[in-house]
């Protein structure tokens, strides 16, 4: 308002003076009430949250220094540790003073009303689904964090304009079904039927779990189609990073642009069901192979013995030279191939073999044994000569009194070689892109009761041509080892996809309002691994991620992952101040 605007006594400009007093007035309380908030919000307090949570179907671990009480987490998808995982988030959600909509069989949502119901919502999301045997942080952080962010907001005296809503999704993980973002994919988009139908092995599909709840998850839930809940304004996911950029860095927040996807694939080794042998010596030994690999998440973990401790791929590499040696399959037989708590999302950690050796003389017994042992000491070797992942002496060969099934010696030695070839295949084809950040895993291996053998791949980029290229390389050397050994390289399983950008103005928001309230410092990045914000970004909805740092290396998908509780407090601060911004 200008001298002269004051003398004329011009009323409208007297209004627009008053009108930019009241908006500087409320940015300052609302500044305030920011500030207030994100003093709330305890790292701790997250920290007991998600033990609560993991106790659920959990196993408790020996004590740490960081972590005093820790869990190897088991929720699956649809089991009934998921199940209750999901109502002790229900707890939580109205212990906070949030409306519970709970009638999709794959999401809880908690609401917050906001002053104009006019306006979209700010939604959160994440899941509390788990891989076997996985670590407490995954996907929780972004539904308790949240929880306990808005507590703070309400405790601060923050009334929002839009209501702020809270999803709680379960179907994130593949490890039960073989396909991931299910939950997501179906409050967005609607599951198809060749979702449903997806199972792993004999287990239920996901149609058979859901029993009469199905018919809600072939439609959207959320959006300009859904049949429930109108689109939101914003979509936040906070995670927890599974890898180490950040912490390697010094980086407190990672706001992420971008997220890599996976296509995954089925590969099938032998046509034709094989009989079991039950050939005997007059001189004969049964052998456990042990691989002590470390289990990692596939998508974020980079290649290179350096950064993965592959037990599947170390398994190849020790076998593979045994069965090119020349001996008789007959003579050195190898059994069932197992790897422990497997998902097509984990790098492989604990892998078995099963192994007979027999012999005519106590002598050739005593050559094969030694032949073995041989090749055992020579790979501890490398791994004590290098600098490695793996411990110094990662294999073991333990003599156990009865051996499992064996199947016609040759014919399942070809499948073998075939599906370790493939193994190591997709390891190096991955391994070559590095510098572009692909990474492939073969992440399960099953041998069924008819001796066909079954691998299902991971192969991951931020750039679909390069990834393409990845693939193309691994289908290629496939027919090749398709020459000793019947290979089927399926088609694409669900949950395969393309990268997908994230908002780029919501990213911005992020950076500002982490530097605006000195949440910590933060760095734009992408995500190797996939998440639930994938779907929503999908469905055209302004979505971003927030990442906290992952320490131990990165580790992810394993009990020893350890976010502090400073990382926690920092990166539910950050979102905490972005829904404040946007719901305002």
């Amino acid at each position: 308002m200008t001298e002269a605007d004051r003398q004329s006594g011009d009323p409208s400009a007297a209004q627009g003076a008053r009108d930019l007093l009241s908006d500087l007035f409320h940015q300052g309380e609302l500044e305030e009430l920011t500030f207030t908030t994100l003093g709330l919000i305890d790292g701790q307090e997250i920290e007991r949250r998600l033990i609560e949570i993991a106790s659920i179907g959990g196993t408790a671990l020996e004590p740490t220094l960081e972590q005093p009480k820790r869990y190897a987490t088991n929720r699956p998808a649809l089991t009934k540790a998921d199940y209750e995982g999901r109502m002790a988030i229900i707890n939580m959600m109205e212990i906070a003073g949030l409306e519970i909509d709970n009638r999709h069989p794959l999401a809880v949502f908690g609401r917050l009303r906001g002053s104009d119901p006019e306006r979209n919502a700010v939604m959160t999301l994440s899941h509390t689904d788990t891989v076997p045997n996985s670590d407490m942080y995954d996907g929780v952080l972004g539904v308790v964090g949240p929880i306990i962010a808005v507590e703070a907001m309400q405790e601060a005296g923050f009334k929002p304009s839009a209501d702020i809503i809270i999803a709680s999704l379960t179907g994130e993980e593949s490890s039960r079904f073989n396909i991931a973002l299910f939950g997501s994919k179906a409050i967005f988009h609607g599951l198809e039927d060749k979702d449903l139908g997806s199972r792993k092995d004999t287990d239920q599909s996901i149609r058979e779990a859901l029993g009469p709840g199905v018919d809600i998850t072939t439609q959207p839930f959320i959006g300009p189609k859904g049949n429930a809940i109108a689109a939101p304004g914003f979509v936040i996911e906070t995670h927890v990073e599974q890898g180490d950029i950040l912490a390697r860095m010094g980086i407190d927040i990672g706001v992420v642009e971008s997220i890599a996807t996976p296509h995954r694939y089925e590969v099938g080794i032998g046509n034709s069901p094989l009989t079991l042998d039950n050939t005997t010596y007059p001189y004969m030994k049964y052998f456990k192979l042990t691989v002590d690999g470390k289990a990692d998440h596939s998508g974020t973990t980079p290649m290179g013995s350096q950064n993965r401790a592959d037990g599947l791929v170390e398994l190849a590499n020790t076998l593979l030279p045994i069965i090119d040696s020349g001996i008789p399959a007959l003579l050195v037989a190898i059994g069932k191939i197992e790897v422990e708590a497997e998902a097509i999302n984990k790098v492989p950690g604990v892998t078995k073999a099963e192994l007979r050796v027999g012999g005519n003389s106590e002598e050739e017994l005593q050559e094969l044994t030694e032949a073995l042992e041989n090749q055992i000491f020579t790979r501890n070797s490398q791994h004590r000569q290098h600098q490695t992942r793996f411990d110094d002496s990662p294999i073991a060969l333990e003599e156990v009194d009865q051996g499992g099934q064996f199947f016609e010696p040759e014919a399942m030695r070809r499948r073998q070689k075939s599906a370790l070839e493939l193994v190591v295949a997709v390891n190096q084809e991955a391994e070559n892109l590095a510098n572009k950040n692909v990474v492939g895993t073969v992440g399960t291996f099953s041998t069924s009761a008819e001796g066909k053998l079954t691998l299902r791949l991971d192969i991951r980029g931020i750039d679909a041509p390069t990834r393409g290229q990845a693939i193309k390389e691994i289908k290629c050397r496939t027919k090749k080892l398709g020459t000793a050994a019947e290979i089927n390289f399926g088609e694409l399983l669900p949950g395969s996809g393309d990268p997908v950008e994230l908002d780029d103005d919501l990213a911005l928001k992020a950076l500002d309002v982490i530097d605006q309230f000195e949440v910590g410092s933060a760095v734009s990045m992408f995500s190797a691994a996939g998440h639930d914000a994938q779907n929503a970004a999908r469905a055209g909805l302004p979505t971003i991620m927030l990442f906290s740092p992952s320490r131990n290396n990165g580790l992810a998908h394993h009990p020893d992952a350890y976010s502090t509780p400073q990382d926690l407090e920092k990166v539910t601060r950050a979102a905490a101040a972005l829904i404040i911004r946007l719901a305002a």
